[in-house]
């Protein structure tokens, strides 16, 4: 082993005290790399003196409260619409209650461009956030144009306070779509920060001494917790929009979804398994997804079943956590719209595939959309194919606010009322693979 030189110790060192200053005033995962090599120098210096940037804008609110209903938009993270079960009565209650599309479509199978199309009612093509600006990395991706409008805008400039509590770092203010929110939250930030930190030496003993709540809390039940504060505030009379994003299905799998303890924390970002003494590969925690996908790790039947054991354990758990939320919807005096819809799917090998953001199979890209409460029918079932660039200009017609221009349409069927002439739906800007698109039309 090659003895550290003083100029190496001095970067361990430096790389311990950003990692502890970041922590500290919350710095974006974007400005934060692995620190261990004379290239990270200026970033140390830059984050030290300058600090981090805003984590999201800020925006002003309407003057005069609007008077339409609170707002409410649930989506989970890798969610698949044929993972609502037994298992998931929260949100199978919610359906009962309210309107199901059952072929509902997310605009891309990763992320970043689904969200967005979400947020907009425009589809990738139109908003353009999540295309490649990088030949190596999939990773790298451009944001939402400039001058494109979001939900939260509509709802701020109507005299909403408006609110985000989202966790996945692809939801990064950095992309445009914290545009509208006077408050934006992600605890995923600083845990991704922390994960880059885990070949610092000094960094891991600092992190083991630390709590590991310290570097923000993405469980459903904390995040649910977080929401519920937020929506309790009563310094403001103004109605409420506020979204909430839960990624609790999504990578790493674990046993108890419900345990945060420092192994998880260093181990988020997956690495090279250690096959377990009898063979098998996944143990507690299984986040080597890329590793599976190039084949350099191979997943036994056992291990597969596994897998998909522990990803319907998180579903479980985070659909524990949503019936609190829903029930305080349901408690509350003032009327409220809810949503829940995901982002996108994923697969456990049904076509062949591993994870998400790959290919438009049902299992990637069809999703659960639910519209329930003020304004919305009940006990309803819409078979149409429809997208989540449908969600944004449905809930502003149920809000009473005015229409924008989108390619996306005020759905009819969350009244009770037939879906007429709907177009086609798209699903396309893959992030791995060959580029690819979907088209679903009747």
């Amino acid at each position: 082993m090659v003895p550290w030189t003083g100029v190496q110790l001095l970067i361990q060192v430096a790389g311990a005290i950003v990692l502890a200053r970041s922590v500290a005033r919350k710095v974006p995962s974007v400005w934060v790399v692995r620190v261990g090599g004379a290239l990270t120098v200026p970033l140390v210096v830059v984050s030290l003196v300058f600090g981090p940037p805003k984590s999201a804008p800020t925006s002003t609110m309407a003057t005069a409260p609007a008077a339409g209903p609170d707002v409410l938009l649930v989506t989970v993270d890798t969610l698949r619409a044929d993972h609502i079960g037994e298992h998931t009565p929260a949100i199978r209650q919610l359906a009962s209650e309210g309107v199901q599309y059952r072929r509902a479509l997310a605009s891309s199978p990763w992320t970043l461009p689904s969200m967005a199309s979400m947020l907009t009612g425009h589809t990738s093509l139109t908003h353009q956030a999540g295309r490649p600006l990088s030949a190596i990395s999939p990773n790298v991706r451009t944001p939402l144009l400039a001058d494109m409008p979001v939900l939260a805008e509509d709802f701020a400039a109507a005299g909403y306070r408006t609110g985000a509590i989202v966790s996945n770092v692809f939801l990064s203010a950095d992309y445009g779509i914290a545009r509208g929110f006077q408050t934006y939250e992600n605890p995923l930030f600083t845990r991704a920060m922390a994960g880059n930190f885990k070949e610092n030496v000094v960094a891991r003993a600092m992190l083991r001494v630390m709590p590991p709540t310290m570097f923000g809390d993405p469980r459903a039940e904390a995040m649910v917790d977080t929401a519920l504060s937020w929506w309790s505030d009563s310094t403001s009379q103004a109605p409420r929009f506020l979204w909430l994003h839960l990624v609790d299905p999504h990578a790493p799998w674990k046993a108890d979804p419900a345990k945060l303890e420092l192994q998880s924390l260093l181990e988020e970002l997956g690495g090279h398994p250690e096959p377990n003494p009898d063979g098998t590969l996944i143990g507690e925690q299984f986040g080597a997804v890329h590793e599976v996908r190039s084949g350099k790790a191979w997943l036994q039947p056992w291990d597969r079943t596994r897998l998909k054991d522990m990803y319907r354990g998180q579903v479980a758990y985070t659909d524990t956590a949503l019936g609190r939320l829903f029930d305080a919807m349901r408690s509350q005096e003032r009327p409220v719209t809810v949503v829940f819809t995901a982002d996108h799917g994923e697969e456990f090998w049904d076509h062949g595939g591993f994870e998400h953001g790959h290919d438009f199979y049902t299992e990637l890209t069809r999703v659960p959309m639910i519209f329930w409460g003020h304004g919305v029918a009940e006990g309803g079932n819409v078979d149409e194919p429809v997208g989540l660039i449908d969600v944004a200009p449905t809930l502003l017609s149920l809000a009473g606010l005015p229409p924008r221009e989108v390619e996306g349409v005020a759905l009819a069927g969350v009244r009770g009322e037939e879906e007429k002439d709907l177009p086609p739906r798209f699903s396309e800007n893959n992030l791995y693979d060959l580029p690819a698109v979907l088209v679903e039309d009747g």
